[in-house]
């Protein structure tokens, strides 16, 4: 087993003994009676919270609980859009569908978890691997490569954090700074100056693309052109079109395994290292 897998295995544990806690207060939530007195600002709070439950599934490598709370998410959604009449047996009807998503709580072990096989399976595909001297070279270079790297990482959901930490730290990068939101971002920004930020589209208040135009006009203490890495669950051509308009270095669709994220930053990392440097305007100007 590798080092990484036993930090993998630490989250998904947490994960699955938090989860039904977790589920039961969002039922509780989507019951609660007073949600009569702000029916939007309830679909609003609603949406949020199953958005983030439904993106941590998937990620632990649950896809099946995972769509489910997809489906819910897009029936908020629709609500949100359309503002049915019947508002309230719409919510009730909602919260049925959350509710009966507790019939799969007992699946959510670290043995089912999508995520914890795959890592399981990669430690086995390694057992008595020899490397080659240019092999572990190239793997140092990397590591050092990745350790000049100041990492700021935003979603609101703690176990993806912290899954991520996890997989940054042990592949050399250990100045990993972790954000709850886009606004908890633009306040860490301002001491201290990551070289990159991967942030989740949907988050508030401030999403990942209202803070990416904030960086690429200027407006936050970070470079411009700072690398900015946006992921998200909805992934139409629209949003694709926007997230590049708007300067985004990346767009990643949920659910976002740990080493895709690694691969995307090591790619960009890459080309920022070998990048041949531009001739200043003064030295064309004498060409």
């Amino acid at each position: 087993m590798t080092e990484f897998t036993p930090s993998i295995s630490k989250v998904i544990y947490r994960y699955c003994e938090d989860f039904d806690l977790q589920l039961s207060s969002l039922i509780e939530f989507s019951e609660d009676p007073s949600r009569a007195d702000d029916l939007k600002g309830f679909t609003e709070q609603l949406y949020s919270e199953v958005h983030r439950m439904g993106g941590a599934a998937q990620c632990m490598g649950f896809r099946s609980v995972g769509r489910k709370f997809k489906a819910v998410e897009k029936e908020l959604g629709q609500l949100l859009a359309r503002k049915p009449r019947n508002y309230e047996a719409a919510l009730s009807r909602v919260s049925e569908q959350i509710t009966a998503i507790k019939e799969l709580a007992p699946t959510i072990t670290p043995d089912n978890s999508k995520l914890m096989q795959r890592a399981n399976a990669i430690d086995d595909m390694k057992v008595g691997e020899v490397t080659t001297v240019r092999e572990d070279a190239q793997q140092e270079a990397t590591r050092r490569m990745l350790s000049k790297e100041v990492i700021l990482f935003a979603d609101d959901d703690a176990y993806i954090r912290e899954l991520m930490r996890s997989t940054f730290e042990f592949h050399g990068i250990e100045n990993v700074r972790l954000a709850a939101s886009g606004a908890e971002v633009l306040a860490t920004i301002r001491n201290h100056k990551p070289t990159m930020v991967i942030t989740d589209w949907i988050m508030s208040p401030v999403n990942g693309l209202d803070l990416l135009k904030n960086i690429r006009k200027g407006h936050t203490t970070l470079d411009a052109e700072t690398p900015v890495i946006l992921y998200t669950s909805v992934n139409t051509p629209e949003m694709v079109s926007m997230a590049m308009r708007a300067g985004a270095s990346k767009l990643l669709k949920k659910p976002v395994m740990p080493q895709t994220v690694l691969e995307t930053v090591l790619n960009i990392v890459e080309k920022k290292y070998f990048a041949q440097p531009k001739p200043s305007p003064h030295a064309l100007a004498y060409r």
